[in-house]
């Protein structure tokens, strides 16, 4: 309050220079002192103030900034580095990915590491099989956990770094959309990560990300102090002009032992969020294993969840409607269930989850597979209630694979002679 009585005091004097004279900033100084933790406060407010109209930080690389190594940053990494631009992505839950990495290391007839190796061989192979003149380069982006509201995420970060594929898959779980277990957008790992390549954006759809009050208010009080908000970008900065001042002196000294990663910290990697190279192995003679997590299937689906189904439509809704502008076309596909996930669902569940993928297929004129086609998969292609192994795999990449390559459309897409037939078919398919 003394510091507020002097700034009024001086403004009602008229003074020049601002408004403030020499003999308000001896006694603004005289009040800092006598009042350290309130000229604190005031400090901190005016350098928040000031960073925030400037934002210096605007230009900092988002693939620089401090993260934990998780999936998307592994995915993503792979994406966005790698020399083969990948024209067909596939998106997903671990549904999705563990069946693709299982078959994938069955194809190869080697360990595939679930962590850096994305590529999908034999998904390439089987398009390849039914369309000889494609050109297919399979990359499988599929998540644990992931919904539609990540996958939104990672189709902008495509589409902003120009990696963006001819052909986006995207198998749907009936618990992509309805999930009791998943609060809400901005609580997902996948999504925080991805929001640093899409930082305004992700700020433009809080409504969204954030349908809860108090989570957007606390987002809000948070984004006010600079300093907070862009802390990775801070700690970037600085640490980059350290190594810089200290490079002369410390390259000439023999590497640390305490870098290095030995077999005991893979083995504890998996306890922990960050994942490492060298943990997750897809062997391609893995022996055949069950676990029954019927539990895990209850706690997911003891609900229909109409309001996170609702939101989890528009996110879906929007990636459809971003790769329509760019041009991306995309299959949706109905992912197989198995019989106890059939029982433990609610009535209607899966009508709605099914009618939902078919009008949105017809609205944004997107094709539509439905693999979860009776008698087609045994108990044996799978290793719980939802995911699959390598046996399971292959049916499922059968047929998308088939589907893709008998679809003269979505075949043209990846035929580097056929440009113009590909945009007269989607033209057409519009």
């Amino acid at each position: 309050m003394q510091i507020l009585g002097l700034i009024t005091e001086n403004l009602a004097s008229g003074s020049d220079h601002f408004g403030m004279n020499q003999s308000f900033f001896q006694q603004a100084m005289r009040a800092f002192k006598e009042i350290p933790f309130l000229g604190a406060i005031v400090l901190v407010l005016i350098v928040n103030l000031a960073l925030a109209s400037s934002n210096p930080f605007k230009a900092v690389d988002p693939e620089k900034l401090p993260s934990i190594h998780g999936w998307a940053y592994w995915a993503t990494k792979d994406l966005l580095t790698r020399q083969d631009k990948p024209n067909v992505v596939v998106f997903g839950s671990s549904a999705v990915m563990q069946p693709l990495w299982w078959q994938e290391a069955a194809y190869r007839g080697s360990d595939v590491d679930l962590v850096s190796d994305h590529q999908s061989r034999y998904l390439g192979h089987v398009i390849q099989k039914y369309s000889p003149a494609t050109s297919p380069n399979c990359f499988n982006f599929a998540l644990p956990g992931a919904m539609p509201s990540d996958e939104y995420m990672i189709i902008q970060t495509m589409i902003k770094s120009n990696r963006q594929p001819k052909i986006i898959v995207m198998g749907l779980h009936p618990r992509d959309l309805m999930d009791n277990s998943f609060n809400c957008a901005a609580s997902s790992k996948h999504y925080q990560y991805l929001s640093r390549y899409n930082p305004d954006l992700a700020t433009s759809l809080l409504n969204l990300s954030m349908p809860q009050l108090w989570r957007r208010l606390a987002y809000q009080v948070e984004s006010l102090l600079f300093l907070r908000q862009k802390k990775s970008e801070v700690q970037l900065v600085v640490s980059e002009e350290i190594e810089s001042a200290e490079h002369p002196w410390l390259s000439c000294l023999p590497e640390s032992p305490l870098s290095a990663t030995d077999l005991k910290d893979k083995k504890l990697a998996i306890y922990v969020d960050e994942i490492e190279k060298g943990v997750w192995i897809a062997h391609p003679t893995s022996p055949y294993q069950y676990v029954d997590a019927t539990f895990d299937c209850v706690r997911r689906f003891k609900k229909t969840n109409n309001e996170l189904f609702v939101n989890q439509k528009a996110w879906l809704e929007m990636s459809l409607a971003a790769c329509r502008k760019a041009g991306i076309g995309v299959v949706l596909v109905n992912m197989p269930r198995t019989e106890i996930l059939s029982r433990v669902m609610p009535p209607g569940t899966y009508e709605r989850h099914v009618q939902l993928i078919k009008s949105l297929a017809e609205s944004y004129g997107d094709a539509y597979l439905d693999i979860d086609v009776s008698g087609r998969y045994r108990l044996d292609d799978y290793t719980d209630w939802i995911h699959m192994n390598a046996g399971g795999g292959r049916k499922v990449l059968d047929a998308i694979g088939e589907f893709i390559g008998k679809d003269n459309a979505l075949a043209a897409l990846i035929s580097p002679d056929n440009t113009a037939l590909a945009t007269k078919e989607r033209a057409h398919a519009l």
